[in-house]
């Protein structure tokens, strides 16, 4: 009698593992940076659109807050397909590039808010400058690189 259990061959791989082994190194940075700035950049904007900020329509008018949402959401698109596949040069000028002047603009007008208006801004002001921190990291990580670590292209 054989009592010995056949082996079933390789496992099946996931479309998570697959995501997760396609993504430029270092996989935990990418995958970060993808969900956590460039999708939230996505959403944002898109909720930005739908429901424009007051006080920031007020200050910068409807046009710039408009421009801003579809910079965050342009970047956020960018952003993710640049970051998955390691063209950082592009990460660069459009993820990371059009989210700094996004940033820009609505740090104007929270500024101008907080000198200018009533009340206190200085939460926001606060998570605005860990959001810069933030964007520039990613931009320091990658601004010697075209293509990936180490791969300067040419």
């Amino acid at each position: 009698m054989n009592t010995e259990i056949p082996d079933p061959g390789p496992m099946p791989v996931t479309r998570r593992k697959r995501f997760w082994d396609f993504l430029e190194e270092p996989r935990s940075v990418t995958g970060v940076q993808i969900v956590f700035t460039y999708w939230a950049a996505i959403i944002f904007g898109i909720l930005t659109l739908e429901q424009p900020p007051r006080t920031t329509s007020v200050i910068l008018g409807d046009g710039l807050v408009v421009a801003i949402a579809w910079l965050m959401i342009t970047a956020g698109v960018v952003g993710t397909l640049t970051a998955a596949f390691g063209w950082w040069w592009v990460e660069r000028l459009l993820g990371i590039g059009f989210l700094i002047t996004a940033w820009l603009g609505y740090a104007y007008s929270v500024g101008e808010a907080q000198w200018f208006g009533e009340g206190s801004r200085w939460l926001q002001i606060g998570f605005l400058s860990i959001s810069l921190s933030g964007m520039l990291t990613r931009f320091i990580r990658i601004r010697l690189d075209k293509y990936g670590p180490g791969i300067y292209g040419g």
